[in-house]
């Protein structure tokens, strides 16, 4: 949980926690160095060039084929999709 993670009480999660964000941070920077780019589709329109549905949902706050839930992320090199994004995306209404 978020308060385990930041409170002085538990010294070794929450060095374990900041080594892990630190290392994430250094590895996506190096990955767009070389063209890898991540891509968190949330709340754009769906497209099945770069995001996998996953399953439909139905939500009435947001337009039909907008992307509602991202499960995992995606990777594109040079402008081409090498993971696409595991995505849910908003249902037609009944």
């Amino acid at each position: 949980p978020e308060e385990s993670r930041a409170s002085d009480e538990q010294p070794t999660l929450k060095a374990l926690y900041e080594g892990v964000v630190m290392t994430e941070t250094v590895l996506i920077k190096t990955f767009e160095q070389h063209g890898l780019v991540k891509i968190w589709p949330m709340d754009e329109k769906f497209d099945p060039n770069v995001h996998d549905a996953l399953f439909e949902m139905p939500d009435p706050e947001r337009e039909p084929g907008t992307v509602a839930h991202v499960a995992s992320a995606g990777f594109v090199l040079h402008d081409r999709c090498i993971r696409p994004a595991g995505v849910g995306v908003v249902s037609k209404p009944p």
